[in-house]
């Protein structure tokens, strides 16, 4: 009667372990990937509805977009977007990218407009997938002027 594992039996069991850690590891990594996209992509859109509500209410907005939204305010605090008042614009990180999406206010004679700008995504999975969510929202959003329906 055997009371122990041979070798060969033991190195399979370790391969075989192995091959469902390596499987195993892939799978959270591509979960936590997805997570981060629907975060970041929800961040942005709740910005995006935060500097319309302002719009309405003021009727214009001067580009102080730290001012105008609480996202923006708390993913500046915590480094993730960098506002740039006098041009009109904020630019968000994400993944691995300083400029992944840019919110931008284009200023008319008589009317403003919130649009998006969209970076080099390169080889980033999680800034071309926040990309690739809200190319599906309709830009630019009318803020103010003779064409806003309010």
């Amino acid at each position: 009667m055997r009371k122990a594992f041979t070798l060969i039996e033991l190195i399979f069991v370790i391969v075989i372990l192995g091959i469902v850690a390596g499987v195993a590891v892939t799978k959270l990594s591509g979960t936590r990937d997805d997570a981060t996209v629907a975060h970041k992509a929800q961040q942005i859109t709740s910005a995006m509805y935060e500097i319309a509500a302002y719009a309405v209410g003021q009727g214009w907005i001067d580009g102080n977009f730290t001012k105008v939204s609480n996202v923006i305010a708390q993913m500046e605090r915590r480094g993730e977007c960098e506002s740039h008042p006098d041009d009109y614009n904020v630019t968000f990180r994400i993944g691995k990218k300083e400029a992944c999406v840019t919110l931008l206010i284009l200023n008319g004679t008589n009317e403003q407009n919130l649009t998006i700008v969209f970076g080099q995504n390169g080889d980033d999975p999680v800034c071309k997938g926040v990309q690739d969510i809200l190319h599906e929202v309709t830009y630019p959003i009318v803020l103010s002027g003779h064409v806003a329906k309010f």
